[in-house]
């Protein structure tokens, strides 16, 4: 019961939100039609009407700038509205997870009140959809009965008749006539086989003619269609039969139907009869009711409130020309393109680090594999072979650290009863920490070959449990390895595939409580799977972002990494989008993990270099877009941008929680954004070269200490910043364990140097192999062999050289860099705060992820070494604009 109002609530949401939107909607059209009124074809005027049809009855509809609900707040665009009213107050807005602690606060009995309210406000509206569905569906088949018994019309002359209008009209329906005393006027009826029925009396009281224009009429609706119209206008209605602007939208459909349809006729009528339609009308409506309201039902009468409004219409009705064809299209055109999309929501956005490799105390020469994290991030779970280094020989392991600033300490294999003789993996720790779900093959009591298990404990210092099957909701003869679990417990994601190796598919389970058992499983759909093989998928810890794996077409090798988004809970997933290569290699990237903190993902690659065995696991940073305006730069454009939208719902600055927010911007979204905007100039390394002694230069950002070689002198003082290194053009050259790969981001790379001579390097990338492939050196910044100007070879071979017209080996302090755009694939060399050098076609794809030298070339030779002194070394892993370049060579 507990699993149905969670679904009915979430349906119910998306309906409100609708109807919110429909009444906004209903406004709009009566201000439209107030404003063009004759201008306007009254065929047209009812085209005005599908939309609000097509609007409500759309589940998705797309994003737009020029939406016109771009102007409606946000719980009008996305819902949540009565999810957040059935939460008590200390709970509203969290998600999956509390966004400032748990707040104590006495729930006074109006908030009480409010809660139980909206938690049985989707039944009451439940149950008046079911009474007024009974309602219309009783009356439609009441007259479906009745009238099915009648006897149809064999009246050969009104036949004839009959047919001569379906002629003159194109129609090649087969149509009945039913002559009955159950309607008091005429309409078309039925949804499959339509009939026209006529109210007894009719055809003896009107002429000829008069009849001519009734067939006409309701021949009319049937060829607009009206009938099916009417229909989805019926179910719409009782699912919105608490919205009386609903109500009076369709009112107003139906009145403009008639006049729509009366147009239609008087089409096909020749000139001059108008008026006699006109009358046959006002006679109609003196001798005959209006028909009761049926979806099924179309007639020709229907209040005699409109009849002013639809004589005027007639008398002066006037066949359509090309101008008011064009002009009412045009009107419905640009309409569709502002009410039938959803507003755009800029979503803020996240990229990633350099991935970095765990190391050899979490790393093996065989295969790792991330699994899951302790809520508070101090147990790491994961799965190896390294006992044996074959495929049927995983078993699950804990890695522990005391902070999380802590590196982490050597594994632990967790043994019996987790582990078993034969493969157990992808281990999966609840929040709470006291369920472990895993994968394990051929477990006795099993469904399949491969089946996922739980073991439970009473508290985190107790030893697991024996193991339990998920049970059959889950577990098939199928493989079934579930990879994630939602922050609240009560949504499991699971891998399914064909055994052995068969493409798998992402699937889900719910259950309304943490001491429920599982329900059916639901494949994720074809957004999310695709006829690859998608896999291991991983929810962030409010829900709104599914990393995963999939081999599908667009990625980088042969298995990479995808993420999908959606604005809410309730809403649908998003198309995947490739990690890109900062994340994915020419290699295998799989098993995405996220940090409880949202600050880091971590997944297992056997990328290309850098890899300690076959697969590995790495770690990449989780960072924020902060640059909200979409300038190219942060600064306080972007702050008065966060400020503007303080305590909203804006997506695009709502950026802390990492990765997406938790649906408002305050003082953690400010503290982040701070964080970032005071680190946006920051390089990655550093070199400052202000020592004074010792053979060690201390990268002051990160962990790529160079080495001096040789003899170097430090300077103290003398430097273009502070101290700086003097280097002999013999042999001297500082080494560094940093690399970058140039081919798969973009970077800037800086120096000051004085002194030198044509053909010294500055700052040189060594090469490097991964086993398979070479991947070549290059010197990033050196002096021409001919003139001693400016040049860049990265990437040469295979592209030629950038050279600059710029000497830098004058004697003089000159602060030199080198600009790498990967999205733009050019080189952009700088002298002095100035540009110097562009590439004029794109350069790019050139594997390089080396070491670096600074004062030597990238083999060493001789004539590389440079002869004089550098100064602040400074590389950045991103593009540096011109103005930036020019604030660091000041």
């Amino acid at each position: 019961m507990e699993s149905f109002n969670m679904q009915l609530m979430s349906v119910f949401d998306w309906l409100l939100r609708t109807t919110l939107q429909a009444a906004l909607l209903f406004c709009l059209i009566m201000v439209i039609k107030l404003i063009v009124r004759g201008r306007l074809p009254i065929r047209w005027h009812y085209c005005l009407w599908l939309l609000l049809l097509i609007r409500m009855a759309s589940p998705w509809l797309p994003e737009s700038r020029i939406s016109i609900f771009n102007r409606v707040p946000r719980t009008i665009q996305h819902g949540g509205i009565i999810e957040s009213l059935s939460q008590p107050i200390d709970a509203r807005g969290m998600g999956f997870y509390m966004r400032g602690g748990i707040v104590e606060q006495q729930k006074t009995k109006s908030e009480a009140a409010i809660v139980k309210f909206a938690k049985i406000l989707p039944l009451l509206w439940l149950a008046g959809c079911a009474a007024l569905a009974v309602y219309v569906g009783a009356c439609n088949f009441r007259l479906w009965w009745l009238v099915t018994r009648e006897r149809p019309l064999t009246d050969q002359k009104i036949l004839d008749l009959l047919e001569d209008c379906k002629a003159e009209m194109g129609i090649r329906n087969i149509l009945g006539i039913v002559t009955t005393d159950k309607v008091r006027s005429a309409a078309l009826f039925g949804f499959v086989r339509p009939r026209l029925l006529l109210p007894a009396g009719m055809v003896q009281t009107l002429s000829r003619q008069e009849l001519r224009y009734v067939f006409l009429h309701e021949l009319g609706h049937l060829r607009r269609r009206d009938i099916y119209v009417g229909w989805l206008m019926s179910l719409l209605q009782v699912l919105h039969w608490f919205n009386p602007f609903v109500w009076l939208a369709f009112y107003r459909m139906q009145s403009d139907r008639e006049l729509a349809c009366d147009a239609l006729v008087l089409s096909y009528t020749r000139s001059g009869e108008s008026k006699e339609y006109g009358r046959t009308i006002v006679r109609l409506l003196e001798r005959f009711s209006y028909p009761q309201r049926l979806p099924s039902m179309a007639g020709i009468s229907e209040n005699k409130s409109q009849l002013k409004r639809r004589i005027k219409m007639i008398a002066n009705y006037r066949k359509n020309t090309r101008t008011h064809w064009a002009g009412g299209m045009l009107l419905l055109a640009a309409l569709a393109c502002v009410v039938l999309t959803n507003a755009y929501v800029a979503k803020a956005d996240i990229t990633f680090g350099i991935p970095a490799n765990l190391g050899p105390i979490i790393n093996s020469p065989h295969s790792d594999f991330p699994d899951s994290f302790s809520s508070d991030g101090l147990e790491m779970y994961f799965d190896s072979n390294r006992m044996g280094g074959k495929w049927d020989s995983y078993d699950i392991y804990v890695s522990r650290r005391t902070t999380t600033d802590d590196a982490w300490g050597t594994p632990v294999e967790l043994g019996p009863p987790i582990n078993s003789a034969s493969v157990d993996a992808c281990a999966i720790i609840s929040t709470d920490g006291l369920s472990l779900y895993f994968a394990s093959l051929n477990r006795v009591g099993g469904y399949g070959s491969l089946d996922t298990w739980v073991v439970t404990r009473a508290t985190v210092s107790d030893p697991w449990g024996e193991p339990s099957n998920l049970g059959p909701t889950i577990n098939t003869s199928q493989d079934e390895v579930a990879t994630s679990i939602s922050s609240d417990g009560l949504v499991l994601y699971f891998l399914r595939k064909p055994p052995p190796n068969g493409p798998g598919d992402i699937y889900m389970s719910r259950r309304p409580t943490t001491n429920d058992a599982w329900g059916e499983s639901v494949k994720l759909g074809p957004t999310v799977n695709s006829s690859y093989d998608d896999n291991y998928a991983c929810i962030s810890p409010n829900g709104l972002l599914l990393f995963f794996s999939s081999n599908r077409p667009g990625g980088f090798g042969s298995m990479d990494l995808w993420v999908t988004t959606r604005a809410a809970i309730s809403e649908p997933w998003g198309t995947p989008v490739n990690l890109g290569p900062e994340i994915n290699s020419s290699g295998f990237d799989a098993g995405p993990v996220m940090s409880p903190d949202g600050l880091s993902l971590y997944f297992g690659s056997e990328r290309p270099g850098g890899s300690l065995g076959g697969d590995d696991i790495w770690q990449a940073k989780i960072l924020p877009v902060v640059d909200f305006n979409g300038d190219g730069k942060v600064d306080l454009k972007d702050f008065r941008r966060l400020a503007q939208y303080w305590g909203q719902n804006e997506p695009s600055c709502d950026i802390a929680p990492l990765p997406s927010g938790d649906g408002i911007v305050d003082e953690k979204d400010l503290n982040l954004f701070a964080e970032h905007f005071l680190k946006e100039l920051q390089p990655v390394a550093h070199w400052m070269l202000d020592e004074t002694e010792g053979e060690i230069a201390e990268d002051s950002f990160g962990n790529n200490d160079g080495v001096l070689n040789g003899n170097p002198v430090w300077q103290p003082s003398g430097g273009a910043i502070g101290g700086a290194l003097q280097l002999d053009g013999v042999d001297d050259y500082v080494s560094t364990a940093f690399g970058f790969d140039s081919s798969r981001a973009s970077f800037s790379a800086f120096a000051w140097v004085k002194g030198g001579t044509p053909g010294q390097a500055i700052i040189s990338q060594t090469g490097a192999s991964d086993g398979r492939n070479s991947k070549p050196a290059s010197a990033w910044l050196q002096a021409d062999s001919s003139y001693g100007r400016l040049i860049t070879r990265l990437m040469h071979p295979p592209f030629d050289p950038l050279l600059s017209e710029t000497v830098i080996t004058d004697g003089q302090w000159h602060h030199v860099g080198l600009v790498y755009d990967f999205d733009g694939l050019r080189r952009h060399l700088y002298v002095d705060g100035a540009e110097v050098a562009r590439d004029n076609n794109a350069v790019g794809g050139v594997d390089s992820n080396g070491s670096l030298y600074f004062g030597g070339g990238q083999m060493l030779e001789p004539g590389s070494f440079f002869s004089g002194l550098i100064d602040d070394v400074r590389i950045y892993d991103e593009v540096l604009s011109a103005e930036e370049v020019a604030d660091l060579a000041r």
